[in-house]
């Protein structure tokens, strides 16, 4: 079955790629200033966009408009003098360049009853090949003459993928007002119901029963227009935007407590537009790196419940801190302090400086005083983790600083770490000038968190070719032993060139295999 969506009236001059939100819009009455808003909005969103320039002589934009309405061009008609027409085309669009193309009264292989013509076909498709034979030609029964197109199409690759960009006009078949054009030929010498009046009447009393075009707001007799489903959705996919019940589906309500603040809702809201953002603007849109960016992110982030790392009050040793319990003003967001979590002498916290162990004596991390560009112990607090990849230390908070020209490179020295005072930790009798950077609980804001995630798997840890690994695994969640080992395997590499290690990397495969099974779908 065809995809359908309802037609636009050309006069309001809505060129929408969006058509299917426009047809929704319209029947919850909303007028055309508002739709027009609506989808301005989500042009916005789908923010690379190609402009195609043409030369147009004394050509007015509304003609423009009434020869390409929003299947022809799926794009937006501007004037950019007298003599030049551009058409702006979103990665979402369905143009000829993209190989779509419309199929409407004058331009149809569809006569008044739905049926193809394979001759009309085959010039809208410019096939010039000869492929009927004397004896196919001169069949005059629809439903041999149907086998012959069938047969054609079946034996022809090129046609089958034209066919794909085809977006056709024609009445739905849900629609009652049309049974008569439709089937009426059934009726004709030779057909099914030739000489059969009651079978004819029964078969379009059962048609009826399945028909429901009288139930909604449409007018009867409407046209619409119809895409092949697949090559829709997989159109769509190219723009890499994950939709709101795409990201329900992988950050799950089950995934969650059952009494979380911020609800489980509520941070999929927030997070979900700078998500998109950042995967387009790293190059993360793929299915595959998008499931693994998601399944590693679960892990980092808490399914997006911590965006900066979280300290546990317990027994403090020597270097050591056995945590009992989480401490509450750790989980504080530190735009609510109005300043980062430690910046007051109160705050300190010797968690961050010292070897983590858990409350079941597991060992969670090690200091983080000296490590990282962190240049004493106060430093490892300052830059806990934070974002959706947990951004930690001082040297790569200075990257992203760096990457966001919140600062400037010849502000610090490269690699002050390699300092011979810093190797002895020694911070006053350093020569080499450390990155200063005042405010890091920048990081952790939603419009920086998940920028941050990404920035980090493309360019602090660049040389791990991650992308590369990622672009290695297969396309769909394993289902057999040998399969489900190259996976983990595989996501073991991947966790390893983000953190140095194998931490927590079953959950990271689990996650990262759930992702894949939406988005890979």
């Amino acid at each position: 079955m065809l995809l359908s969506v309802a037609r636009a009236d050309p006069a309001e001059h809505i060129l929408s790629p969006h058509f299917e939100i426009d047809a929704f819009l319209r029947r919850r009455r909303f007028g055309v200033t508002t739709r027009r808003r609506h989808l301005q909005k989500l042009r916005e969103q789908f923010s690379i966009r190609s402009v195609v320039a043409a030369q147009v002589e004394q050509v007015h934009i509304q003609r423009i408009e009434r020869q390409c309405p929003a299947i022809a061009c799926f794009g937006r008609v501007f004037e950019q003098d007298e003599a030049r027409i551009a058409v702006e085309l979103s990665d979402a669009d369905f143009s000829v360049l993209a190989g779509g193309e419309k199929i409407s009264e004058g331009n149809t292989p569809f006569s008044a009853d739905g049926l193809c013509d394979i001759d009309a076909l085959k010039k809208i498709v410019k096939d010039t090949k000869d492929h009927q034979t004397p004896q196919q030609v001169a069949l005059t029964e629809e439903y041999r003459k149907e086998d012959v197109l069938a047969n054609y199409i079946r034996s022809n690759k090129t046609i089958r993928e034209r066919l794909k960009g085809f977006v056709c006009e024609a009445p739905s078949e849900w629609d009652s007002s049309n049974n008569e054009a439709r089937y009426g030929k059934l009726k004709d010498e030779g057909e099914f119901y030739h000489g059969d009046e009651a079978g004819y009447k029964a078969f379009i009393k059962l048609l009826k029963s399945f028909q429901f075009w009288d139930k909604t707001d449409f007018t009867a007799g409407q046209k619409l227009w119809f895409f092949h489903p697949l090559a829709f959705v997989r159109h769509f996919r190219k723009c890499g935007w994950l939709s709101i019940g795409e990201f329900r589906q992988v950050y799950s309500d089950d995934q969650y407590a059952g009494n979380s603040s911020p609800t489980p809702h509520e941070l999929r809201t927030t997070y979900l537009f700078p998500l998109n953002f950042a995967t387009r603007k790293f190059g993360l849109t793929s299915p595959l790196r998008l499931s693994h960016f998601l399944g590693q992110g679960a892990v980092e982030s808490g399914w997006l419940t911590s965006m900066q790392e979280t300290s546990m009050i317990g027994v403090v040793g020597a270097g050591t801190v056995h945590g009992k319990r989480k401490n509450p003003t750790s989980i504080l967001a530190e735009s609510t302090l109005g300043h980062w979590y430690g910046a007051v002498a109160e705050e300190d916290d010797p968690w961050f400086r010292s070897e983590k162990f858990n409350s079941h004596g597991g060992r969670i991390a090690g200091s983080y005083d000296w490590k990282n560009g962190n240049c004493d112990s106060k430093d490892s607090q300052k830059f806990r983790g934070r974002g959706f990849k947990q951004l930690t230390g001082r040297s790569n908070y200075a990257g992203y600083w760096v990457f966001r020209g919140w600062i400037n490179s010849s502000s610090f020295n490269d690699s002050w770490w390699t300092d011979p005072e810093y190797i002895k930790h020694n911070r006053g009798r350093m020569t080499k000038i450390p990155a200063e950077i005042r405010n890091p609980q920048e990081v952790s804001l939603k419009e920086n968190c998940i920028d941050s995630g990404a920035y980090f798997l493309l360019c602090e840890r660049a040389k791990w070719k991650i992308t590369g690994a990622i672009d290695k695994d297969i396309p769909t969640v394993a289902d057999d032993a040998a399969g489900k080992l190259r996976e983990f395997n595989l996501s073991r590499e991947v966790t390893y060139a983000i953190n140095g290690g194998y931490i927590d990397d079953k959950r990271r495969c689990d996650y990262t295999r759930l992702a894949k099974e939406i988005i890979c779908d």
